[in-house]
């Protein structure tokens, strides 16, 4: 079994230097000299838009936090395809649209095709074209925002918390899965029947007949295991539902849309109590982004976001 290994200290910058190592090597390949520069561009983007919506109010941020996603998008998408003679013409045609759409005041649909149809598909979740997503069904899909979904909507959501921070070393900021009598412990002691979506999972009971959830023989705590900013752990209730780094992406998209072209629908909903969980969003989920990216294109095994304080 893999170590899982949690660490708070990484800095937005550090995860956006790993990257940075990344591109450039990745870039060295490519045999469209057009096409790399395609990529050094989307890059430069994410970088800069990164950089300056940081000094902008919420009444502007989501507008450039989404550019500067979309551009990491563009970036994970050429390099997870790695096919080095790709041609600048079928890099423009492949994002030629967001491949999502702001619907209604809290819907957004999702098209045939584009940046996140492309991203979804390398990510490993099948698009349908036409499907709806709220604004509240994919908050319930992101860790970060279980107890203020709670508070806003008074619904748990999907995810359900495992192991609380006190199981690990604060000072380390570390969690060793390595060891063969490591254990999930489960928070929801009667809630057994998750267990059906987990076949990695084993249900125990301790000498003191308290549930525990351990993992079976060749698999991984990596690849099933969600974690807020606060490193907290948590199982998905909803497996097949939509993946949690592509339902941050859809919250920014939708968001970026309001400011643009719906100003009024924005400042109503930073007035009411959806501004709990607007504000953690743009606060906490724009670097957890990148740092999932980054887990994913440098595969380092190490996650990277800002602590909650």
């Amino acid at each position: 079994m893999e170590k899982l290994v949690i660490q708070s200290r990484n800095s937005l910058k550090e995860n956006q230097g790993f990257l940075n190592i990344k591109v450039n090597d990745f870039s060295k390949n490519l045999r469209n000299k057009h096409a790399k520069s395609y990529l050094h561009s989307c890059f430069k983007q994410a970088m800069e838009f990164s950089e300056i919506q940081e000094k902008t109010s919420y009444e502007t941020r989501p507008l450039l936090q989404f550019y500067s996603l979309v551009s990491l998008c563009k970036v994970y998408c050429i390099i997870k395809n790695h096919t080095l003679n790709v041609t600048l013409t079928q890099l423009e045609s492949l994002f030629s649209s967001h491949g999502a759409s702001s619907q209604t005041r809290d819907d957004i649909r999702l098209n045939r095709s584009g940046t996140f149809v492309e991203f979804a598909r390398l990510v490993g979740f099948p698009v349908t074209s036409g499907q709806l997503y709220s604004l509240k069904q994919l908050y319930e899909r992101i860790p970060d925002l279980k107890s203020l979904i709670k508070v806003v909507y008074s619904i748990e959501g999907d995810c359900i918390k495992v192991l609380s921070e006190n199981v690990w070393s604060l000072d380390t900021g570390i969690i060793d899965c390595n060891l063969s009598n490591e254990y999930i412990v489960s928070n929801l002691e009667d809630n057994t029947s998750i267990l059906s979506n987990y076949p990695e999972l084993n249900l125990e009971l301790d000498d003191h007949e308290k549930n525990f959830w351990s993992v079976k023989s060749g698999y991984n705590y990596s690849d099933f295991l969600q974690f807020d900013c606060n490193l907290n752990l948590y199982l998905d209730k909803s497996r097949n539902g939509i993946k949690e780094i592509l339902a941050i992406y859809l919250i920014f998209l939708k968001y970026s849309s309001l400011v643009r072209y719906k100003p009024k629908v924005w400042y109503e909903k930073m007035s009411s109590n959806e501004f709990l969980i607007i504000q953690n969003v743009l606060e906490y989920l724009f670097p957890k982004f990148w740092s999932l990216v980054t887990k994913e294109l440098t595969n380092k095994n190490t996650y990277s976001y800002y602590t909650v304080s």
